[in-house]
């Protein structure tokens, strides 16, 4: 693996700020499972909620409002078990996995190289700190969200005076 992130890394003539490596066991990461699937249930409630007031206000009003909102009701439902269901699936997946695969990230002034390699595969991102979406700390574990893609970092190992993790909480209050 060393020949290969040599082969990768030719075109990045900055020097490392800082360098970890990971891996992580399936109860590590349960809290982070266990957070996103609140935040799945919590906005089908709110969607179910919404609905409800607008089918109690078209049943007092007595006008066509009840229809569309059984519509909007019925819709977001599937479509939210759908999400649910699916989530609960990719995480079935990656909680065998997750023992088995390391991450290794290496830090610069201005991105960061993600190395993610399991049994099977050995792949390399390269992210710009402004692309980061949303960084915050469950548990012990520092979960950055790149694209639609969550990656942790257990925050006991970073180094105290981290620079990374100074700026992921300037970030996360940020947005």
């Amino acid at each position: 693996m060393t020949e290969l992130k040599n082969n990768l890394f030719e075109n990045i003539t900055d020097t490392p700020k800082e360098h970890y490596t990971f891996n992580f066991s399936s109860e590590e990461i349960a809290p982070v499972e266990k957070k996103y699937m609140g935040i799945l249930i919590k906005r089908m409630i709110v969607s179910i909620v919404a609905s409800m007031i607008l089918i109690i206000c078209g049943i007092l009003s007595h006008t066509v409002i009840i229809g569309i909102a059984a519509g909007i009701l019925f819709i977001s439902l599937v479509s939210h078990i759908k999400s649910i269901s699916a989530y609960k699936k990719i995480y079935a997946k990656s909680r065998d996995k997750y023992p088995r695969t390391v991450y290794d990230y290496t830090l610069y002034d201005n991105f960061l190289v993600i190395w993610i390699s399991s049994d099977t595969s050995i792949r390399q991102t390269k992210v710009l700190y402004t692309d980061i979406k949303k960084a915050q700390i469950i548990a012990d574990l520092v979960v950055l969200e790149i694209e639609g893609q969550l990656f942790l970092m257990r925050k006991s190992e970073l180094a105290k005076d981290s620079f990374f993790l100074k700026a992921c909480m300037l970030l996360s209050k940020n947005k």
